[in-house]
């Protein structure tokens, strides 16, 4: 059980300090970055992507499994490597 402790104590400690600043910077950068993307937009640019919803669902879908494949490997390659 102690060991079974350490282990959680460490991944806590290895979210807590690269996982979370990460995560909190990116909620603070994203409305700036986003901002500043459309703004250097032209108006037929940003009416294409208000436009265009099932596109821009079917990029986020192949986004999120891109992700999903890549943690996937990831979690694959730690577990075979113990």
């Amino acid at each position: 059980a102690r060991k079974d402790d350490l282990r959680w104590e460490y991944v806590l400690q290895k979210f807590s300090f690269r996982v979370l600043p990460i995560m909190l910077a990116s909620f603070l950068l994203y409305p700036i970055v986003a901002n500043t993307l459309a703004s250097g937009m032209d108006s037929i640019a940003l009416q294409v992507i208000k436009g265009d919803v099932s596109q821009f669902m079917q990029n986020f879908f192949n986004f999120n499994g891109l992700l999903f494949s890549f943690f996937i490997s990831t979690t694959y390659s730690v577990l075979y490597q113990q």
